[in-house]
């Protein structure tokens, strides 16, 4: 009989999952990518205008952050501000805004979410579709469809 190997972590549909369910190992890959992103956003946010700037942040760092947040989402409030603190420098370099300055005015006004509220968001749709049994509509679009034959 084969033995199964033991790892501290893998990698499951993008989302990497480690053995104490901690998420520390995503967080750390999400984490890198966003910090390549700030850069392209502090090369660019002065040759195109904020609009398509903003553009960018939905199309490439939201989605970063929102993809799997069901699963590393529930981790520690303290391991998800390390997002949390890379998106706000990002929002001060959109808009320009000083270092020390909130941006509590700047996600709001422009219809921006948190990592946190990203999180209760998804939670939130994932619990009504369980509520009205919407999942149920969901695999049954997925399914194949057998052809009907006839004995």
């Amino acid at each position: 009989m084969e033995q199964i190997e033991q790892k501290e972590s893998l990698r499951y549909l993008g989302v990497l999952i480690d053995e104490k369910l901690l998420f520390e190992d995503h967080i750390n890959s999400v984490v890198r990518k966003l910090r390549r992103k700030s850069g392209i956003i502090s090369k660019i946010r002065h040759y195109y205008p904020r609009k398509v700037i903003k553009l960018y942040f939905s199309a490439h760092i939201s989605l970063m952050i929102e993809y799997g947040i069901l699963f590393y989402g529930c981790t520690t409030y303290s391991k998800l501000d390390r997002i949390l603190k890379i998106q706000k420098n990002i929002v001060r370099m959109i808009f320009f805004s000083n270092f020390k300055e909130s941006t509590y005015e700047s996600f709001c006004n422009n219809t921006l979410l948190t990592v946190h509220e990203f999180y209760v968001k998804h939670l939130l749709m994932y619990s009504f579709k369980s509520v009205n049994d919407l999942h149920k509509d969901e695999r049954q679009k997925k399914l194949p469809k057998q052809p009907i034959t006839q004995d």
